[in-house]
């Protein structure tokens, strides 16, 4: 997996490798550099006084820099990725998915981490619930529920529910390979995320309400920006769509001047009852 890094994500990564190994900081420090693929951690910092960079984690690297610095790599010790657990902890949306699996663990383990900030590490959980929604592209959200209770939720095996809330990696795959594409709000298959690749057919140039409309051959991509909490967040929704509707929603787009917001208001009209 990737991670888009900084001065500060490095310091929170390296604050939550150093509750589960005993270096010395500075050791810690380079094997941390290594395992973004820095060669030492100078050109780690030269990197990010300048911003953000996005990098490759690289397991394989840290640990064997452990090693050349005389200390026992983490697999060893029957952890396999110390510093993807540490990501998943400490700075998970620091994290950036290449296809969907991924992207909901990462929207598994910041919702971890909202609890364990909100209750601290649950020592009995009892069972778990969870809503999902997907955001569009690899982007996912979901929110834990957790009860001391026992009922009939997605978990109910307490072990289980603690080592979701932890972020333990082996279980976050798991889990989020057990969900079913109907259980997710607004999903799109990756495949119809295909359809709405380059450059659209249309596109609305203007917002209705937050909404913004792209027409493609065989799609049309809804996105939407709204306020949540404080912040802004942005949804992609995926339709897809007969040449048809293709040609009915054209027709409408090039009916409207240029910035004209009723575009939107008819081609959303259009799609929620394409039989009108």
């Amino acid at each position: 997996m990737r991670i888009r890094a900084d001065l500060d994500v490095v310091k929170a990564l390296k604050k939550e490798l150093a509750t589960s190994l005993t270096l010395p900081s500075s050791h810690l420090t380079e094997c941390l550099a290594t395992g973004l693929g820095f060669r030492n951690n100078a050109a780690a910092m030269a990197t990010f006084r300048n911003g953000p960079d996005v990098r490759d984690i690289d397991e394989t690297g840290f640990q064997a820099r452990m090693r050349d610095l005389g200390h026992t790599a983490p697999r060893d010790q029957d952890c396999d990725e110390p510093l993807f657990s540490a990501a998943l902890r400490a700075v998970p949306r620091s994290l950036v998915p290449v296809d969907h699996s991924e992207g909901m663990i990462i929207a598994l383990a910041a919702a971890a981490r909202r609890v364990r900030e909100q209750n601290g590490e649950a020592e009995e959980p009892g069972s778990l619930d969870i809503d999902w929604e997907h955001l569009g592209g690899n982007q996912f959200t979901c929110r834990l529920h957790v009860s001391s209770t026992y009922g009939t939720f997605i978990e109910n095996n307490p072990e289980h529910v603690r080592r979701v809330i932890a972020a333990d990696p082996d279980t976050l795959w798991e889990l989020a390979s057990s969900v079913e594409p109907e259980w997710i709000a607004n999903y799109v298959p990756e495949d119809s995320e295909k359809l709405v690749e380059g450059d659209p057919v249309r596109e609305s140039n203007v917002y209705l309400n937050g909404t913004y409309i792209k027409l493609y051959r065989e799609a049309v991509l809804i996105e939407t920006t709204r306020a949540n909490n404080g912040a802004w967040e942005e949804t992609r929704r995926v339709v897809e769509i007969d040449p048809d509707t293709h040609d009915r929603i054209l027709e409408i787009m090039d009916s409207y001047n240029y910035g004209d917001a009723h575009q939107v208001a008819d081609v959303l009209e259009l799609l929620a009852d394409p039989e009108d």
